[in-house]
């Protein structure tokens, strides 16, 4: 079941406790993007406020998103009625629905400061369909039923079993099962082809800790002391210890542990794609799986090195045709979840010396794949060879290859990115043979201290702020993220020209 976010809670404006239902409706149903949408309000308190927002949502869709926010004076009909328009330009072909009518900015101090209808709740759907070119008018009810028979055959597909037998006339258990992730602070539910985000809006409360802290006192020392949690406590660790899960519908298996195995590795494409996302991810701790013809469940705690290192921290604002790509893209590229995996670990590494380490080597990696010909002379944003100690520089070594892979990827510019690439390298040289940036001195090569002194310099005269490293970091990530894209992109290819 969906929830509905905070955010879309409807406010109470009488004392009663009861809010009048209104009527909305739009006009027309169906459009071409940059036809002005009509959205009408009436049977509301809309004379108290003065302004009128509508939220846009896309329909017909697993992952319903949102599309466009207009706020604005409405426009006072001589009913009493009130009315704005929408600019549609912003959307693209596909079907819309209004998820959200707000009143705000109150005209007088003692009414609430704003009102919420919730589409499909407070008034009835509200639906309307953009087409690229003019297909003639739509009555609401045709498109209604349009997207309801999306919506269904989402479910349908959604609930049909995945098939994990490796033969068709074996023997096979339908399955249900949940995932359960810590560390992951998630609000959006999230549904992808085999399974679903399904947010909790709680976490895990620390029990395990003050237990064995209580038994180490009790059994091992002669304190005498036991604690207890109060409830701020657990209210605390609960925030702190996040905990999300992921549902899987059917799964058609010849027993439990395929099944299972389908699951983790399905949890850990996720996890990779939650750690580009939004620079967090979490660890797999739980499974619950159910058999659907006997009834009866089990559980299974996996072990710590199932996923191995993963980000911590928390989420906000997730899309899920993001994630989506993402896992997409991972599913095409088993190199891609090599490296989204060293970015992982590189992201959880505390110390910002060896991040220089752990980032670098990613980079230099996803440059090595470019397979650039070391003949080739390394060029500059005007076309220019880039000079060494006076001579074009061919691009062989690390720094050159990830020069040219910043330049291909047209990130930054030539001088900007030559200065940062040789002091990213010369700080992750003095880390990586002499354990830390300043044993730079320590560096055979002058060329090499010369750029590590630089960025050091520059690294203290900005308040210690690194600069450097905080660049490298979303160099990676950029480059990891249009990685993905474009594996996912060449699978819907594939897919598109095999349905073919």
């Amino acid at each position: 079941m969906k929830e509905e976010s905070e955010e879309f809670e409807r406010t109470e404006t009488n004392e009663s406790g009861a809010t009048p239902l209104p009527r909305v409706s739009i006009k027309p149903a169906s459009l071409v993007p940059g036809d002005p949408l009509t959205v009408t309000l009436a049977e509301a308190p809309h004379t108290e406020y003065e302004h009128l927002q509508v939220d846009v949502v896309k329909a017909g869709v697993p992952n319903p998103s949102m599309a466009m926010g207009t706020g604005t004076h409405p426009e006072l009909l001589e009913n009493g009625d009130a009315s704005i328009r929408l600019n549609t330009s912003s959307l693209g072909p596909g079907f819309y629905e209004i998820a959200l009518v707000r009143l705000h900015s109150p005209k007088m101090d003692e009414i609430p400061e704003r009102v919420d209808y919730i589409g499909g709740r407070d008034f009835p759907r509200q639906v309307f369909e953009v087409s690229a070119t003019n297909e003639g008018p739509k009555d609401m009810e045709a498109v209604l039923e349009t997207v309801i028979q999306l919506e269904e055959e989402i479910e349908r597909r959604f609930n049909t079993p995945v098939d994990l037998t490796e033969a068709p006339d074996r023997a096979a258990v339908e399955y249900w099962a949940f995932v359960f992730l810590k560390d992951v602070l998630l609000g959006t539910p999230m549904r992808f082809e085999t399974f679903q985000i399904v947010p909790t809006g709680s976490g895990l409360e620390g029990g395990d800790e003050l237990r064995f802290v209580n038994r180490f006192l009790t059994e091992d020392t002669t304190t005498g002391l036991v604690f207890h949690q109060d409830e701020a406590e657990i209210n605390r660790a609960r925030q702190s210890n996040p905990v999300a899960a992921l549902y899987f519908p059917a799964l058609l298996a010849p027993d439990a542990e395929t099944a299972l195995a389908y699951c983790t590795e399905q949890a850990d494409t996720l996890l990779l794609a939650l750690s580009l996302s939004r620079d967090a991810g979490g660890v797999a701790f739980d499974v619950v799986m159910g058999s659907k013809a006997t009834g009866q469940a089990t559980r299974y705690t996996l072990p710590k090195s199932y996923v191995g290192n993963l980000l911590t921290g928390g989420l906000s604002g997730e899309k899920a045709e993001q994630v989506g790509t993402y896992v997409d893209g991972l599913k095409q590229s088993p190199f891609d979840r090599f490296l989204v995996g060293l970015y992982r670990q590189a992201r959880r590494e505390r110390s910002p010396s060896f991040q220089y380490v752990r980032f670098w080597q990613i980079l230099e990696l996803m440059a090595d794949s470019q397979n650039f010909d070391p003949s080739d002379i390394l060029l500059d944003d005007a076309g220019e060879p880039i000079l060494e100690q006076g001579q074009p520089k061919a691009i062989r070594g690390s720094v050159a290859k990830v020069f040219a892979l910043l330049k291909m990827e047209s990130l930054g510019s030539s001088d900007q990115n030559w200065e940062r690439v040789n002091v990213s390298f010369a700080l992750r040289s003095a880390v990586a043979h002499f354990g830390g940036l300043d044993q730079y001195e320590l560096l055979s090569r002058a060329g090499t201290r010369d750029w590590a002194r630089k960025g050091l310099e520059e690294i203290r005269k900005s308040g210690s702020v690194d600069q450097y490293l905080r660049q490298l970091r979303e160099d990676v990530k950029l480059l990891l993220m249009r990685r993905l894209v474009r594996a996912a992109e060449k699978r819907g290819q594939e897919a598109s020209r095999a349905e073919g």
